[in-house]
């Protein structure tokens, strides 16, 4: 058959070009065809792009080398025509579950992908026993460009997609009922930040709270649970996944879309396949479409949440919507700190303005420069993007609320009042060098921290206004 004697040739040249640049019209040459004709029986006979078969090659090789050998990750990365660390890094994680530079300290469970061979079967490549749900709306969880950068309310509304669920279980939807949308964080340990309300309280009694809001019963595993039998967790993942139902999960690292090293956040996600009966699983990422491929043997505190059984309730949207509004007083002003160093609601404000008045952000130009971006979108941003997205989702969350209980009509005006507010308070922010773009001159500057600190103040002093006027209609 000279199609596999045509095939062969070509999958020898890929593999004698491994380390070389690889472009697909040479590969049909070898094959002795048109570019898209060999394209198109490639992946015909193989289920496989040419492109995907040497990527996948390319970085099960690369693994390898970097379990095995003792070139540096940026040496492996260019030897298989990566231009950039970052770039394969991000490759690296999203094919084997785990960062090149975590191999290179202490080893790991890698995926290998054997060269294709050609005769009247095909061999190698993935172990057929790979399970993915079928049927479900494969997108990103997030869409930081509209303003929805809290990943639980986009797995939230992943779930509900699978399930068949109302269209009204969209991302605003859980960022009201979560109590995301009306809830500041403030962390003060350097080691671990926290992306916003639903990632730093992320336990048992706000996920109650949310599946509540949508009927549905639950069971949780938390992190001691896991620790304890993580087989038997495994286990239970698998047959959810199998019965066709997505898990959902915290304690994922977040893998930047535009690449580099993954961020140690304990990242929330949703599960949606496994291979090798549980060697290693796969799950959504935040910000693309590409599938991520992890192992459960890390060492990484994780927390899983799965949908037990039918609808048991049916709660009016609307009133779910009310009820998250009437709870935000409880959630801003009274929630007991998680731990010594979290803190939520107008406290994270008091305590941010602490924090600048102290010492906590002063540190020398040599340590400042040292940081990456990361480390200081950890101490700072991130808390400043808590704050203008909160700020942002008022249009979609409170204003609903309002908008499906005329009820609430007379309140609108006040709160608006409040929200103009803390617009303002947002734009002084920007004015004094306190927003996303703050510099190390100004972190090291005692006047301008205490500015800031008395603005962070204000912000304080708006929300308990805020909690006032709720209160102040609740009593009536």
């Amino acid at each position: 058959m000279d199609w596999i004697t045509s095939l062969s040739k070509a999958i020898h040249y890929i593999e004698n070009n491994l380390t070389n640049e690889i472009s697909i019209d040479d590969v049909a040459k070898k094959a002795f065809s048109s570019n898209s004709n060999f394209q198109r029986i490639f992946h015909l006979v193989t289920g496989l792009t040419i492109g995907d078969y040497i990527r996948n090659r390319r970085l099960s090789l690369a693994g390898q080398e970097l379990l095995h050998g003792k070139s540096k990750i940026i040496d492996v990365a260019m030897r298989y025509q990566y231009d950039t660390q970052e770039s394969f890094s991000k490759a690296f994680i999203r094919f084997h579950g785990i960062s090149p530079s975590s191999v290179r300290k202490q080893g790991g469970r890698l995926k290998l992908f054997q060269p294709l061979t050609i005769n009247v079967t095909i061999q190698g490549g993935f172990d057929m026993s790979r399970k993915l749900i079928d049927n479900i709306p494969i997108h990103q969880l997030q869409y930081p460009d509209q303003g929805q950068n809290y990943v639980f309310n986009g797995c939230m509304k992943f779930l509900m997609e699978c399930l068949g669920e109302n269209e009204q279980y969209d991302y605003w939807f859980f960022s009201a009922v979560s109590g995301d949308c009306y809830v500041q964080v403030y962390g003060t340990d350097k080691k671990k930040w926290q992306v916003c309300f639903s990632h730093a309280k992320f336990d048992y009694e706000l996920i109650k709270r949310v599946f509540d809001a949508i009927g549905y019963n639950f069971s949780y595993i938390d992190a001691e649970e896991w620790k304890k039998d993580k087989e038997k967790c495994k286990t239970k993942i698998i047959e959810y996944i199998d019965k066709g139902i997505p898990v959902l999960g915290k304690g994922f690292y977040h893998t930047p879309s535009s690449g580099g090293e993954p961020w140690p956040t304990e990242e929330v996600s949703v599960i949606i396949g496994y291979e090798n009966e549980g060697e290693c699983f796969y799950r959504l990422p935040e910000e693309a479409t590409n599938l991520m491929s992890f192992t459960l043997d890390d060492g990484l505190p994780y927390v899983f949440v799965f949908i037990e059984g039918k609808k048991e309730t049916f709660p009016a949207i609307a009133e779910s919507y009310k009820k998250a509004l009437m709870d935000a007083p409880r959630l801003i002003r009274t929630l007991p700190n998680q731990s010594n160093n979290v803190f939520f609601g107008n406290d994270a404000f008091e305590q941010w303005a602490n924090m600048l008045e102290s010492n906590f952000y002063h540190m020398s130009k040599k340590d400042y420069e040292a940081l990456n971006s990361i480390a200081s979108w950890r101490y700072y941003c991130v808390y400043i993007c808590i704050i203008a997205t909160n700020i942002f989702s008022k249009g979609h969350t409170t204003d609903r609320a309002i908008q499906m209980n005329p009820e609430l009509a007379s309140i609108a005006p006040l709160l608006d009042k409040e929200y103009r507010a803390l617009d303002d308070l947002e734009n002084q922010l920007k004015e004094v060098g306190g927003d996303f773009n703050i510099s190390y001159e100004v972190l090291q500057d005692a006047a301008k921290c205490k500015e800031i600190a008395c603005i962070m103040r204000q912000f304080s002093k708006v929300y308990l206004r805020i909690c006032d006027i709720i209160e102040n209609y609740k009593g009536k």
